[in-house]
């Protein structure tokens, strides 16, 4: 595939006035801050759109490489968006993917460089669904912003699919995009064990003294579990974006066992990280999901059993009370509210379904489902169902092909599939959709799978030639 080529020589002129204005505006954002008490919220913001004035100032393939790479680290900003209304709301990962992709196809546009606008038909096919759910929700008598903020879950899906198959060419591309995903997990766990051993300065991190990164699940048995709020990440469900990236540490580790031994050591403290942090998130579903995770990724290759040996002697030193919220799915007397909330939440987008099965009734007409695969069932109906069903299959059997293949391609195959895996429990047991900081990460681990087969088809093909 041929590199996209920018030739634009006016950031020469114009980076001058970005530092010089750059510089006015860290004055002027230290004297608001001291004065008006601005929080990390406000920072990132403000951040945010120094960055984009860079990229629009100064479009150079450089710059909007850089662009792409800080793009990436936006999936780790969490619940740090701008609120236009009290339920419609706008995050980093949308503004500067957005922005990124209006760039390129200017630029493509003004130096008739020619650009790849094709997308995959289920994925187009399901985009396309939503829209109409969109609509549907609408004639509902659904207010717009409950439907533009469920759709845009969806819509995200084309500039990551753009971005990731205009900005990874080869394999360096890649290694570097798995790397910055790595060192976002890495993030978002660490702040889950701030949270649980220096509570103290992950409130004050936060800029939050009232608020508890520590909260209680009871059992209706009385059995608690201590779950971390991840308070500067906004949210428990931060574990769900770990265990997206989580395969990437895994491949890493299984690539330097045996050769490079501190490297091993190093991705295996990661991986020990990022278990954690997962494990303080609380969450069944997630937990569910590494099991399958490991079972996947043993099918695929032998070493990764190892994972799963390591896990059953953990076991006998985990807390009892792990235990039973692990098992409460499968034992009654276990069960918790939330548990019992989401069987009726989801009984209840059942019933919906049955009444519209085929076009659904549109989008937030289900609700806050829990489950991201019987919401989409309710809203959307049948036909979107079944499409996400053929795409995810479709991504699972091009990963299964390609891990059979004994080069770095096949390694980070085997990664991806056992990752598609784990997603698809949870998107089969947790709701995601109504996040778009959380689906996002699901959706760019689908894109990478797309674009490592395309890698490897180019790859086959020079070869060929």
């Amino acid at each position: 595939m041929e590199r996209l080529r920018f030739h634009i020589d006016l950031h020469r002129c114009v980076m001058p006035l970005v530092i010089v204005a750059g510089c006015a505006i860290a004055v002027w954002l230290g004297i608001t801050m001291a004065q008006f008490g601005y929080g990390t919220r406000e920072i990132a913001i403000l951040v945010l759109g120094m960055v984009g004035l860079v990229l629009v100032l100064s479009p150079s393939e450089r710059i909007l490489r850089i662009g792409f790479h800080i793009w990436l680290l936006t999936f780790g900003f969490g619940w740090r968006t701008l609120y236009l209304t009290s339920s419609l709301n706008i995050h980093p990962i949308e503004v500067l993917g957005y922005t990124l992709v209006f760039l390129v196809v200017l630029n493509g546009i003004l130096h008739q460089t020619p650009l790849d606008l094709r997308l995959p038909k289920l994925v187009l096919l399901l985009v396309g669904l939503a829209f109409v759910g969109m609509l549907t929700g609408m004639a509902r008598g659904a207010p717009f912003e409950y439907v533009l903020q469920e759709f845009k879950s969806f819509f995200i899906l084309i500039p990551i699919y753009y971005l990731v198959h205009w900005f990874i060419h080869d394999r360096r591309d890649f290694e570097r995009v798995a790397n910055l995903l790595i060192v976002v997990g890495t993030y978002i766990a660490f702040l889950g064990l701030l949270d649980f051993f220096l509570p103290g300065l992950s409130r004050s991190i936060a800029n939050d003294p009232d608020v508890s990164p520590v909260f209680l699940a009871e059992s209706y048995a009385g059995n608690t579990f201590a779950r971390v709020g991840f308070v500067f990440f906004g949210n428990f469900t931060a574990g769900f974006v770990i265990f997206s990236f989580f395969g990437l540490t895994v491949h890493h580790f299984f690539r330097a066992l045996g050769k490079e031994n501190r490297q091993a050591a190093l991705f295996g403290a990661l991986i020990m990280i990022q278990l954690f942090g997962m494990y303080l998130s609380g969450f069944r579903g997630l937990w569910y999901a590494v099991v399958g995770f490991v079972l996947a990724y043993g099918l695929v290759r032998a070493r990764a059993l190892i994972l799963l040996a390591l896990g059953l002697l953990v076991i006998p030193f985990l807390p009892e009370n792990f235990i039973r919220r692990f098992l409460s799915l499968f034992v009654a007397s276990e069960a918790d509210s939330s548990q019992l909330g989401r069987i009726e939440r989801a009984q209840s987008a059942l019933d919906a379904f049955y009444q519209s099965p085929i076009f659904g009734i549109g989008l937030s007409g289900s609700g806050y489902v829990h489950s991201d695969l019987i919401q989409i069932a309710a809203n959307l109906g049948v036909f979107a169902l079944l499409t996400l069903v053929a795409w995810w299959s479709d991504l699972l059997l091009k990963a299964w092909r390609l891990q059979r293949r004994l080069d770095w391609n096949g390694d980070y195959a085997a990664a991806l599939f056992a990752t598609l895996v784990g997603n698809l429990i949870v998107l089969a047991g947790e709701g995601t959709l109504a996040f778009l900081q959380l689906i996002a990460p699901i959706w760019l681990m689908c894109v990478l799978a797309y674009k490592l087969n395309s890698l490897a088809r180019e790859t086959e093909s020079a070869d060929a030639r």
